[in-house]
């Protein structure tokens, strides 16, 4: 189920998405070569192979599924139609979600027990 924090924390992936993708579109513009130098930023795409080997998230297609449909994992772009439809994630939308739980566990966490 959606709740009012999930909803926040997708629209903030969704915010970072939208930063880096500006910032990669400029870095274009400017002739950056690791951007799509000629004036126009591509938006890579990643199939669930690649979450795992280019992204290195260890969840199954079910995980990954469950966690969509909770706002907790960014939305695919369905490409074709009916159940056969490739599912593709936008790559920015992913490296934001990684992001994200990594400035989570800088800021939740707890003192271990016995630590002076």
């Amino acid at each position: 189920m959606l709740n009012e924090q999930n909803v926040d924390q997708a629209q903030r992936l969704r915010d970072i998405a939208k930063q880096k993708q500006a910032a990669a579109s400029a870095a274009g513009a400017a002739g950056d070569p690791l951007h799509g130098g000629g004036g126009s930023a591509r938006m890579r795409m990643l199939s669930f192979p690649e979450l795992k080997s280019a992204k290195g998230i260890p969840f199954s297609v079910q995980w990954i599924c469950k966690l969509v449909r909770d706002g907790l994992f960014p939305v695919p772009v369905k490409l074709g139609a009916g159940p056969s439809g490739t599912n593709l994630w936008i790559e920015a939308e992913i490296d934001a979600w990684i992001e994200t739980k990594a400035s989570q566990r800088r800021t939740n966490v707890a003192p271990r027990r016995g630590a002076k």
